[in-house]
Parts: C-alpha cells; structure tokens; sequence
C-alpha cells in the first residue's frame, strides 16, 4: 500500500471513495517530511557553529 501511495498509481474505483487528490498529497506530506527532517537537521549543525563562531569571537573581543 505505501509504494502504491509513492508512486500515484491509484486505481479509478479507490478515486472515487478517496477524496479527490487525497493520496497524491499523502505522498507530497512524505516528501516534504523528509526534506524538512533533512533540512532541520543541517540546520541544528549550522547553528551550533554559529554559536560556536558567536562565542568564540566575543572571547577574542573581550580579550582586546
């Protein structure tokens, strides 16, 4: 059922019990999902070096 939900290919009866476009933004739901898992994640990484730099740069300024 789940390849079946990836892939589009829906049968014209399960169309007409489903509503319209239903499963096709089912998969979009997972794609997006993964893309934002994805992103979120490179997101945390970059931020913590960011925070890395931000700290970092207000030791050097202090310093002076």
């Amino acid at each position: 059922m789940q390849k079946k939900i990836m892939t589009g290919k829906i049968s014209k009866k399960k169309n007409r019990r489903v509503p319209r476009g239903f499963k096709k933004t089912d998969a979009l739901v997972n794609k997006m999902d993964r893309y934002y898992r994805a992103l979120s994640y490179i997101y945390k990484v970059e931020s913590e070096a960011i925070d890395i730099m931000i700290a970092s740069t207000n030791a050097f300024i202090a310093k002076q």
